[in-house]
């Protein structure tokens, strides 16, 4: 007899299924038993127009039937008839392409598993059928009927299946890298993160955080979706017809419109991210109307020709400062400068949250973790600034998100004047700007500040973000001069010969030198400042701290309260004592007392003087009515009481001063 050729579609199947299923006995099941007569009636009728008609119309049937009665018993037979179909509708496709397209129902049973694994071990177990069934069909069906409209172009459609399987689970395969690579599960705090963040930025987290087993995962997945393609298209198949496809897309429609259940993975990634851009775009659209009722916000401010300056920070932890009792000199300039009587630092402070975007949003906003505002619909501080008649200035070394400016950037574009270094906006080193640019920017731009009018100066600072070894001139290393941490700057990554301590050295090394490179930022700021008239009051904060001791970075799902615990620092002219010692006088007071930087928005008000309707003093530091303690102070939105944080709550930090006279000590 001849030999069969295995490159025929039915050469192929009946090689797959020696190859699957070796057993003699199971080559000797009788054909026609009842389990293959349902198999074949499945086969033959999925992909018809008539069987999906029928389903089409069961399933919107039982959903009506869900709906009428969404938590009785009829409606949980209901979702398990709808269960047995839609089951029974997936087997029957499988078994009417299993000659056509083997290799590709392969790729979404490997991609079915694969997803609802990641899916579990993330957020428990899910509805398998609701969620993981539909989807991946979902997905299958999208994908025949690209194939099948290039059925013409061989070459066309092979590159396109082979994108699209690649495009399908990569989202998946990105968590189990996360997963794998830090060994917790995600959240919707984690896309949050990654959509508040840029290319570049993200460049340098994985360069960071590199590890060989991604690597190999990575590789794994590649070598499947090549291979399974291979198979696909070495093969060759008879096309599948045009009403099949049809049918089974229209089948996938309706189970994903009305049958899908999306998971804990989908809602925290994919899900999460269209509910970003649709609040991102609410918040545009609430800027321009705010620009257009500026007037009516109703803030007044009695007085002109002062100028006020917010210094913003990135991820410094104070526990990394010399100011607040590090053994190492990380912060010379203010360490000097604290001994004089118009400075204030704060012992107690912390940040709302431990991600720039979320802190933020709350920190430039009327909205705060006390009073359960929505920043969308709150204020900002530039808004109330400019309804008082400020004029308003904007310089930041930090990036939007490409097409998708982050929330803070929205928010800083309300200035007068606003100025992005980075304009080559996710360019990998096309935005690796020093945040000392930023002077030179503002010593240019002094000439646009009017002496006669109030002005609002704010500096958004790239700080201590990772890579730290990156965040300051080589020329400027004084703790980072190690061959280890010359080559993550030269590389941008961890020199991995290295061991794992050695490692965390290295990024302790750098990240001290990023804190030591803003405190000679600030001492230029601070320089330029003082030679305006008017130069009011100086205020820096970062927007949240670092887990830098424990290698945690600032990852929310991994919180502790050094990614929390952050510096305030406030400067006072002598103009502003003698008008307002009162005011003055409270800061000092207040200066032991805990406080979280979602209030930044009363200080900033309680500086300069402006008034607004609805202000609640009992937020602002520099009231005597200011009313926040530990037992009440929130960080992580509400998740976490600063109250747990007794190592960070013990008696000032007081030896940090001894470089101080004792009567000057601040």
């Amino acid at each position: 007899m001849r030999k069969r050729d295995w490159r025929t579609t039915d050469g192929y199947y009946r090689l797959m299924v020696r190859l699957l299923f070796r057993s003699e006995k199971l080559r000797a099941f009788p054909s026609r038993t009842i389990a293959r007569r349902i198999a074949d009636i499945l086969g033959e009728a999925a992909g018809t127009l008539k069987a999906a008609t029928a389903v089409i119309a069961s399933l919107f049937f039982l959903f009506r039937v869900e709906r009428y009665d969404p938590h009785g018993g009829i409606a949980f037979v209901a979702g398990i008839v709808a269960s047995i179909i839609i089951v029974g509708w997936t087997a029957g496709v499988f078994i009417r392409l299993r000659t056509a397209q083997l290799p590709m129902l392969g790729f979404y049973f490997l991609l079915l598993v694969f997803g609802a694994g990641v899916d579990t071990y993330n957020f428990g177990y899910q509805n398998l059928i609701g969620s993981w069934v539909v989807l991946t069909g979902s997905i299958f069906a999208l994908h025949l009927a690209g194939s099948a409209l290039l059925e013409k172009f061989p070459r066309l459609r092979a590159a396109f299946s082979m994108i699209f399987a690649a495009a399908a689970g990569s989202w998946v395969l990105a968590v189990f890298c996360y997963n794998l690579r830090f060994g917790v599960p995600i959240s919707s705090q984690l896309s949050a993160a990654v959509l508040g963040t840029t290319l570049f930025e993200a460049r340098e987290f994985i360069a960071v955080n590199f590890d060989y087993s991604i690597v190999v995962a990575l590789l794994i997945y590649a070598f499947v979706v090549l291979a399974l393609n291979f198979a696909q298209y070495r093969v060759n198949h008879p096309p599948v017809r045009p009403a099949t496809v049809v049918a089974i897309a229209a089948v996938a429609l309706v189970q994903l419109t009305y049958f899908w259940s999306p998971g804990g993975l989908y809602a925290a990634t994919i899900g999460y991210t269209a509910t970003y851009l649709k609040q991102l775009k609410a918040l545009r659209a609430i800027e321009v109307a705010r620009q257009k009722a500026l007037p009516t916000i109703g803030a007044r401010k009695i007085g002109s020709g002062e100028t006020y300056v917010l210094v913003i920070g990135e991820a410094q932890d104070r526990g990394h400062m010399s100011l607040y009792g590090y053994e190492r000199k990380t912060t010379p300039w203010i360490d000097d400068e604290i001994c004089g009587a118009n400075w204030v630092r704060f012992t107690h402070p912390y940040s709302n949250y431990v991600q720039t975007v979320p802190a933020l949003s709350l920190a430039l906003t009327a909205a705060n973790q006390y009073n359960g505002k929505s920043y969308i619909a709150s204020p900002s501080i530039l808004d109330v600034a400019k309804s008082a008649g400020f004029r308003t200035f904007w310089l930041s070394n930090q990036q939007g998100l490409g097409r998708f400016e982050n929330p803070i950037t929205a928010i800083a574009k309300a200035a007068d004047v606003y100025v992005r270094i980075n304009q080559r906006v996710g360019r990998e080193n096309l935005s690796d700007f020093s945040d000392m640019e930023l002077v030179d920017r503002f010593r240019a731009m002094k000439n646009q500040i009017k002496t006669d009018e109030n002005n609002l100066i704010v500096f958004h600072l790239m700080g201590s973000h990772q890579d730290y070894c990156r965040r300051f001139p080589a020329s400027f290393a004084r703790f980072s001069k190690t061959p280890a941490s010359t080559h993550i700057r030269a590389t941008g990554w961890l020199d991995w010969s290295a061991t794992q301590e050695s490692r965390r050295r290295q990024q302790t090394d750098c990240y001290d030198d990023s804190v030591a490179f803003t405190d000679l930022v600030l001492s230029k700021i601070f320089s330029e400042a003082k030679q305006l008239p008017g130069f009011r009051a100086f205020v820096y904060l970062p927007d949240h701290a670092e887990g830098i001791d424990a290698g945690l970075g600032h990852d929310p799902q991994m919180f502790t309260f050094e990614m929390a615990r952050i510096s305030l620092l406030v400067w006072l002219s002598d103009a502003f004592e003698n008008d307002d010692p009162e005011r003055a006088a409270a800061l000092r007071d207040h200066r032991d007392a805990v406080w979280t930087n979602d209030l930044l928005y009363e200080l900033l008000l309680g500086l300069t003087g402006v008034e607004i309707k609805n202000f609640d003093p009992r937020y602002d530091l520099s009231s005597k009515r200011y009313s926040l303690n530990p037992d009440s102070a929130l960080t992580l939105h509400g998740g976490k009481k600063v109250a747990e944080d007794s190592a960070g709550l013990e008696a000032p930090q007081r030896p940090s001063f001894s470089f101080c006279p004792q009567s000057a000590a601040r």
